[in-house]
């Protein structure tokens, strides 16, 4: 990469004064960046779509990296909150379920670990025209956007044109859906923006950037208003390769239900298909005053990809967001309530072995599916969800769970008669 100068700020003033101080550059991609966990960002510089003279490091500036509730039911994020933090953080799982599920989605517990809210939303597109170095598409200059009439399996459906990028954030969409505002700061003055407002469309915007951000301007804080769907909500995301991977196509989803069982409101954005956050106010709308149906859910479904526009290699994506869609709302706990007439998770006890606390997310999440597809209708009583780790066997360790019901194994447990459930043969999906 460029040899680069590097600075650490120990103020939000300080890291401001030392991007706008740099000499003008003759490209803004040789302007100077800020860097927080350089997940994204060294990854640019490494192929040189990114030449950045200096380099100013965020991470030294206390206060940034701190998840506080705003006392009126609502969140404040820090920039420099991992995403770790943020899907660990109790307040986010209690309130803000699908903003922590986003977190969870993204890449491996390594990248989440030094990866930042802050980075998360203003990381550059996954396009593999845009990322060779030899290519110089519109995004980095040129004139052609090779994707329009290439290899554009993962492209968008929605708002493309000129360039067919789509974004690669899996915070964003979430963040959208419950209206959430990210407070920036540069050398005049601090504003806070709206995240709706946040992000442009190619059509709309500098055609070689995603958002409004100018080069001397930093994210300080997230805000995430209170609001009646936000503990409501969910994220449920498509990807290529289970483990690791960007999405082929994400859905975030919020609804608020009244006593009566009908949607009194409803927020539905989708990831992966768009160089925006895609929300579709059409879906939304269809729902509220709705009482719950597998009929609703699958016609505002089919709403929410009405105007698609697939390029040559990704149609796909339009059936595909369409399950999403109505996988993703039978999913919020509201609706699958009404679908499913109780609540599953109200009607099991957890339990974990000491060595399983590494893998309780996942083994939650599957244990649910068992409890809530096969048990749970057949059964008053609560039932008792134990999760654990398998002895070694050749080498190889692997998660378990059982349910039991008053005393009785269900499924799995016993030494003689344990049925054990390894993740690799999990696909994720309980709708």
């Amino acid at each position: 990469m460029k040899a680069f100068e590097w600075m650490n700020a120990t103020t939000v003033a300080e890291a401001v004064s030392a991007l706008k101080s740099a000499p003008a550059p003759a490209d803004l991609d040789d302007a100077p960046r800020p860097i927080a966990g350089g997940q994204d960002l060294l990854t640019t510089m490494k192929e040189y779509i990114t030449r950045p003279a200096r380099l100013v490091n965020l991470k030294s500036i206390r206060g940034l990296d701190k998840i506080e509730s705003d006392g009126k039911g609502g969140l404040r994020i820090g920039a420099l909150v991992t995403l770790n933090q943020l899907e660990e953080s109790p307040l986010v799982r209690r309130s803000f379920p699908g903003l922590a599920e986003a977190a969870y989605s993204v890449g491996t517990p390594q990248i989440r670990n030094l990866g930042t809210v802050g980075g998360n939303l203003c990381q550059r597109p996954r396009c593999w025209y845009f990322r060779l170095e030899e290519v110089v598409c519109l995004k980095k200059g040129g004139s052609e956007c090779y994707a329009a009439t290439g290899e554009n399996k993962y492209h968008a459906i929605f708002g493309g044109g000129p360039s067919y990028i789509v974004h690669p954030s899996d915070l964003a969409p979430m963040l959208v859906a419950l209206g959430a505002s990210v407070s920036v700061v540069g050398p005049a003055s601090k504003r806070t923006i709206a995240l709706d407002k946040f992000f442009t469309l190619p059509a709309d915007g500098n055609l070689r950037r995603e958002n409004v951000l100018q080069n001397d301007e930093i994210i300080t804080e997230v805000v995430v208003p209170a609001s009646k769907f936000a503990a409501n909500s969910t994220y449920l995301k498509f990807k290529e390769r289970d483990s690791m991977d960007f999405a082929m196509s994400a859905v975030a989803a919020a609804v608020a239900m009244s006593a009566t069982k009908t949607v009194t409101d409803a927020r539905i954005v989708l990831g992966g298909v768009a160089p925006i956050p895609w929300r579709v106010a059409k879906a939304e709308a269809a729902l509220v005053g709705k009482t719950i149906s597998t009929d609703l859910l699958a016609n505002v479904a089919r709403i929410a990809l009405q105007g698609a526009e697939p390029l040559a290699k990704n149609g796909y994506k339009i059936p595909l967001t369409q399950t999403l869609v109505r996988r993703a709302l039978a999913k919020v706990r509201p609706l699958a309530v009404a679908l499913r007439g109780t609540a599953p998770e109200a009607r099991i006890i957890w339990a974990f072995e000491a060595s399983a606390r590494w893998r309780i997310g996942r083994a939650k999440c599957l244990a649910r599916a068992l409890a809530a597809e096969v048990l749970l209708p057949t059964t008053d009583q609560p039932l008792l969800v134990v999760i654990g780790i398998t002895p070694p066997r050749d080498g190889v360790l692997k998660s378990h769970a059982w349910i039991e019901r008053e005393g009785r194994v269900l499924i799995g447990g016993s030494d003689a008669n344990r049925l054990y459930l390894p993740f690799v043969a999990w696909n994720g999906s309980t709708a």
